[in-house]
């Protein structure tokens, strides 16, 4: 009995989708001795597998939403900039950076006499594939994006501080304009070596180009549409030594290595990187063009190394591979993927194989770690089924029948845009979404549920808009064919506490035979007027918020109306009403076959009121709760799925107690 028991458990165990790479690579942690680890693996278009193993840096435990230094990786940010700069016909590759003539003539050399010629001559692309001419391997410089942090840790090298005779700490214009007046380590175009000097001169050249800070224009154009809500540029680049040495204190504001070393990730961000690059969800980042200058080999790469050379952003090989690695002085990490990439979705999605495998490390052992850890990948033939990406998008998965939605509690304001792509990739569609201010920040609560078509470029959500901003993005979306189908006025810890809009717009949402009216900041009263006078014409409500300057409630709305509808849309509208009477409401509208179509919540004087509309429409059943946490909101939601029941409606707001609380409203799905 005892060896029929060992038998089976044995057999069980080994039939655990990832459990031999996560043994393989728990053993790989542990003998090469990294404090602290984040692994992910893409399998055609999902996270199949992601695990958090470890401390950090600051010796917390490690969990899949701690961010690291990706170090590196960041010039695969800045290489996907400057190609897309290209690809749009707003920069070229063959352009002069430096000179009269140059993309950057204003950066000069320090100083006048004995300059290096061949300054003169780099391009963009030599900045691009790491040809410019700066090789640290070589030079008494080691690197000059570190000089400062080196030279406190001993190193012998030059203080560019001190001869340029800085009273405050050097930028990476400073630091540039000294590297000009010293001489080029060989002559651009002729060799390539990994450079963090070219890839922060590219990140200049990107806000010359652009007009926008380098940060904002790789969020906006890049990072958000990838759904990369957790990137940003660090703090501090703390740099690492080989022998793992904690009295090893190396650092410099991430700010002056920006384009090159300062990016902060995690692994589902990185995760959805791969899929842009690759286009297997409906976005991609690269065009067919991009792909290919990706995988083009330079004439500098030598003929010893003809099956592998440095690309830009990454290393490229014959097969068709990309990767990033480590660099000195930086945590260990790996970001590989197989490709294809862009256009060859079908190919990805038929193989069911890895694609794309992602490795931080708390560290430095210079261990083969591709080598080691894609050995472990192909030895794996058991992956997950589910996509783990849902694991960061949502708090709770609820599903009846053939419908199935996720909530997430607590959106940041900030990452409201990039949190809307990210579950448009994963063909999730917002059905509600309600934003409010607690403990120092606006927040949002999202209700989104699955779809089986593409969605992506149907839906756009915008937040922080002002009312003229309001007013011209619709007329400017309109012209696009996008409506505004929902709008929210929440108050901005961004904008100094101030009223401003979200907004729902949706590609082709009305018939030709339907017409819209809105409006913004009506007081109540006039409100009610005006809302009674559309409604004898046939308008009725679908979106009715409320925010309060001091005693005056202030309304924003959608009126809608079918031309080829017979009869009125029969619905109730309330403003400002409390708990005792929201309560009431809902339950005698239930009796009387009426459904809460909208709700919203203001602070007035500490003390929340309520704006609602009930349409007409009988409801076999429904539950409602206006008084309740998050921990119990989460208990209700999974209690009532089992009786059929779906949230609709979930409405967020600070009771008189200072604490965070929830209204919610369940109905069956349709």
């Amino acid at each position: 009995m005892l060896i029929f028991v060992y038998v089976f458990l044995s057999a069980a165990t080994a039939q655990q989708p990832g459990l031999k790479f996560e043994e393989g690579f728990q053993e790989f942690l542990n003998t090469n001795k990294y404090n602290g680890a984040q692994v992910g693996v893409m399998v055609a278009n999902r996270l199949a597998y992601a695990k958090a193993h470890g401390k950090g840096h600051d010796d917390t435990n490690l969990d899949l939403l701690a961010k690291h230094q990706i170090s590196a990786i960041s010039k695969a940010f800045t290489s996907i900039a400057i190609l897309k700069l290209h690809d749009e016909g707003k920069l070229t590759l063959d352009s002069k950076v430096f000179g009269t003539d140059g993309i950057l003539p204003e950066v000069k050399p320090l100083k006048k006499e004995n300059i290096d010629k061949r300054i003169y001559d780099i391009t963009v692309e030599n900045l691009l594939y790491h040809t410019a001419g700066w090789d640290y391997v070589h030079s008494s410089m080691a690197d000059p994006m570190l000089n400062s942090a080196l030279l406190k840790r001993g190193e012998t090298t030059q203080n560019i501080s001190k001869e340029m005779k800085l009273v405050t700490d050097e930028t990476s214009r400073d630091i540039i304009r000294y590297m000009l007046s010293e001489r080029l380590d060989y002559t651009p175009g002729t060799k390539s070596v990994i450079s963090n000097l070219g890839y922060v001169i590219l990140g200049r050249i990107i806000e010359e180009v652009t007009d926008f800070p380098y940060e904002d224009y790789v969020k906006t154009n890049i990072l958000f549409p990838c759904g990369m809500m957790h990137t940003r540029i660090g703090k501090i680049h703390r740099c690492v030594k080989h022998d793992n040495d904690p009295a090893f204190k190396c650092e410099v504001t991430s700010r002056l290595v920006d384009a090159a070393l300062g990016w902060e990730s995690n692994m589902y961000d990185l995760a959805r990187f791969s899929q842009c690059m690759d286009g297997s969800v409906d976005f991609s980042i690269i065009s067919d063009k991009m792909a290919n200058m990706l995988l083009h080999k330079q004439k500098a790469v030598p003929v010893q190394h003809s099956d592998t050379w440095i690309g830009p952003g990454f290393h490229v090989n014959n097969k068709g591979a990309i990767w990033i690695e480590s660099e000195r002085y930086t945590n260990d990490l790996l970001f590989y993927h197989t490709g294809p990439f862009h256009g060859k979705l079908k190919s990805i999605l038929e193989r069911h194989k890895p694609t794309a495998l992602i490795v931080l490390l708390e560290g430095q052992n210079y261990a083969p770690i591709k080598y080691l850890v894609r050995e472990m990948v192909h030895e794996e033939t058991n992956w997950p089924s589910e996509n783990l990406l849902i694991d960061d998008v949502a708090d709770v998965t609820l599903k009846v029948g053939n419908i199935d939605r996720i909530i997430k509690y607590e959106i940041n304001e900030h990452h409201i845009k990039p949190y809307t792509h990210a579950i448009g990739q994963l063909r999730y569609d917002i059905k509600w979404i309600h934003g409010h201010m607690f403990s120092g920040s606006s927040i949002f609560t999202v209700i989104a549920e699955k779809t089986n078509i593409p969605i992506y470029d149907k839906v756009i959500v915008e937040s922080g808009l002002s009312e003229k901003r309001l007013q011209t993005q619709k007329l400017h979306l309109e012209k696009s064919n996008y409506n505004l189908t929902f709008l929210h006025t929440y108050r901005s810890y961004t904008h100094d506490k101030r009223a401003v809009f979200l907004a729902i717009y949706r590609k082709h949402a009305y018939a030709n035979t339907t017409i819209i009216r809105y409006g913004e900041e009506h007081y109540t009263q006039p409100y009610r007027k005006l809302l009674h006078l559309f409604e004898e014409r046939g308008f009725y409500p679908t979106s009715q918020s409320i925010v309060h300057s001091g005693y005056d409630g202030l309304v924003s709305f959608i009126l809608e109306e079918d031309l080829t509808s017979k009869e009125k849309k029969s619905f109730k509208s309330y403003c400002e009403i409390g708990h005792h009477r929201l309560n009431n409401l809902v339950m005698s509208s239930f009796r009387h076959g009426r459904r809460l179509k909208y709700l919203d919540s203001s602070n007035y004087f500490g003390k929340p009121v309520f704006s609602a509309i009930f349409v007409k429409e009988k409801m076999n059943k429904i539950m409602f709760n206006s008084n309740i946490n998050e921990a119990e909101l989460m208990t209700l939601l999974t209690d009532q799925q089992r009786n059929g029941l779906l949230p609709s409606i979930i409405v967020g707001y600070t009771d008189k107690y200072g604490d965070l609380k929830y209204a919610t409203y369940l109905e069956p799905p349709k």
